[in-house]
């Protein structure tokens, strides 16, 4: 209105008042310049809300663009990276061709030799790809049993994808999860239980908890802690690990059937082997819809169920089922497959329980030819191979051929386990046993007494795996003239396996034998006479009819009559009346 211009002052009173109501309207005033940034600036004022929403708007299409420009560049990235890998791979085994191998055929084995030292070589300056290559090349070792070869090609790769993406990235995870399935190969397993641990830590953190990566690293945290002992802790981590891979990859998914046969190994060696049983069914019978009949998955779990099934006794039901794993893991797999390998213990096992022990032990020095070729690819099974080597050899009565055995699987399990360990228990006991079967008991009771103290501490005093020992503590009692002491220990035996086997189990009636014998040479008649009744029965039905072991039977019966009747005087019970006809 005072500006000198005429062409900019105001032409009248009513052109002022207009202006005057455009301004609180927040509309552009005609006194001030129209450029754009000031009509701009006038409509935000008028209009700030829908402005504002627009502008949210136009922010979060901004931000989004940019996250999936973001997003589309590191696909493609991992997209180049994962074709140069493969690209890399399939150059790898064109030149294992043996029309570029100068007519030699190479093993899977050779052909990651020559591999790992052109990655190193060819992919110095491709630190990401390198670490794919290395880590994939130690996952198939690891699936050949290769478990020493393939350690420091995970530490390797562990090792580049901590400088390309920091600690707590899931690339780092995988290699972490790795290395503890070799830790755990080697018996090496405190390593390997930390190891779980990171693996499972970073993959909550940076994957979620609702993960089937997090599930696996579970799985093998629990698996270590199985080995452990600690049980209760086992369980909860296959638990949440099975909840995780229903939800996320449906109830019939592979994984789901490798949980389900984890909670049988903990339920086997808890000495729940009916629940153990129900696992591996569930897990075979997923194997077999999701892999086929005919496959080394479902000959794996077909194993276990024919160890479960030689558990309890069920001989028959075992062997077809173990037979059937068995051929089918000779036509599938090469002669030193891990699986093949323990099928063949297994089928040994159950050969020996039904006393076939030249067949038995001709299977076990074929499975330990093969472990002696290659120790370092699993000194567990190892061990589990010279121990029921040396157990059918004690049944043979080759008492002087079973010792070495025991003393070197002794010895392979202290290393693995732990000097107080169950497995170190475990052969305690065998040498114990031949030592008894030497006549040796001094050296009998003396391995029997350490190993049912450890037994007890790493089992727990109610587990019916203690059951055992204390038997093998009252066989030696038996034999140096402590009948009283032999009953009490035969007696807490027989409740701890008759628990989980049975009273119809032969090792159950084995153990109420004994015990009846004992009540016997105790002079407690009464006591002894539906002991030894009762396994008299049992064991008949389970042995052959030309079985020498028959005769023993029938002889106890008779020196408990006899003895008996002898002793029948006033305040002693008599034999039940018609026994001698």
């Amino acid at each position: 209105a005072l500006r000198k211009e005429p062409e900019r002052r105001y032409a009248s009173v009513e052109r002022l008042a207009e202006d005057l109501e455009r301004y609180l309207q927040a509309r552009p005033v005609l006194a001030r310049p129209g450029t754009l940034g000031y009509r701009l600036g006038r409509f935000v004022k008028r209009r700030r809300w829908a402005v504002t929403s627009v502008a949210v708007l136009t922010l979060f299409a901004g931000a989004s663009a940019v996250a999936l420009t973001l997003q589309a560049r590191r696909v493609a990235v991992e997209r180049d990276t994962a074709q140069q890998a493969l690209s890399f791979l399939v150059d790898v085994f064109h030149s294992a061709d043996p029309s570029f191998a100068k007519g030699e055929t190479l093993t899977a084995r050779e052909i990651l030799d020559q591999a790992v030292p052109r990655i190193e070589r060819e992919l110095r300056e491709q630190p990401e790809i390198r670490a794919t290559l290395l880590n994939a090349i130690g996952e198939v070792y690891v699936s050949l049993g290769f478990f020493e070869q393939a350690t420091p090609l995970f530490e390797t790769s562990r090792k580049l994808r901590r400088e390309l993406f920091g600690e707590r990235h899931p690339t780092v995870a995988v290699c972490l999860h790795n290395l503890a399935l070799t830790a755990q190969s080697r018996g090496e397993l405190g390593a390997a239980r930390d190891l779980f641990h990171q693996a499972a830590e970073i993959r909550r953190g940076t994957l979620g908890s609702e993960a089937p990566e997090l599930a696996a690293s579970l799985n093998g945290l629990g698996d270590v802690l199985r080995l452990e002992e600690s049980w209760d802790e086992a369980e909860s981590l296959h638990l949440e690990a099975l909840g995780i891979f229903r939800k996320a990859l449906g109830p019939e998914a592979p994984q789901v059937a490798k949980t389900l046969r984890q909670l049988g190994d903990l339920s086997d060696d808890r000495g729940d082997d009916r629940t153990a049983l129900g696992y591996f069914e569930r897990d075979l019978a997923i194997r077999r819809a999701h892999n086929g009949e005919n496959s080394p998955e479902a000959a794996e779990s077909a194993l276990r169920v024919g160890l479960s099934l030689n558990a309890q006794g069920r001989l028959e039901e075992a062997e077809t089922m173990l037979r059937w794993a068995l051929e089918s893991q000779r036509k599938l797999l090469p002669h030193d497959n891990r699986d093949l390998l323990r099928s063949m213990n297994a089928l040994g096992q159950l050969l020996a329980n039904q006393n076939r022990f030249e067949e038995s032990v001709a299977l076990y020095y074929e499975v330990l030819n093969v472990h002696r070729k290659t120790p370092e690819r699993n000194r567990i099974e190892l061990a589990s191979c010279l121990n029921n080597l040396g157990m059918v050899l004690f049944a043979k009565g080759d008492y002087l051929a079973a010792r070495p055995f025991h003393l070197e699987a002794l010895e392979l399990r202290r290393e693995i386990f732990g000097e107080r360990s169950r497995y170190a228990a475990q052969s305690l006991y065998q040498l114990g046993q031949v030592s008894l079967g030497e006549k040796d008991f001094e050296g009998a009771e003396r391995f029997f007494q350490e190993g049912t103290e450890i037994a007890r501490e790493s089992l727990g005093p109610d587990h019916p795996n203690l059951g055992h020992y204390l038997s093998g503590l009252g066989k030696v009692r038996l034999e140096t003239g402590r009948p009283h002491e032999a009953a009490d220990l035969f007696s807490r035996a027989w409740d701890l396996l008759s628990s989980s086997l049975g009273q119809e189990h032969r090792l159950v009636a084995g153990i109420e034998n004994r015990l009846g014998v004992a009540l016997l040479e105790a002079g407690r008649y009464a006591e002894a006479e539906p002991r030894l009744l009762h396994s008299n029965d049992v064991l008949s039905h389970h042995w052959p009819k030309d079985d020498p072991r028959r005769e023993m039977l029938e002889e106890s019966l008779g020196r408990l009559y006899r003895e008996w009747l002898r002793a029948s005087g006033p305040g002693t019970p008599s034999p039940t009346p018609g026994r001698f006809d």
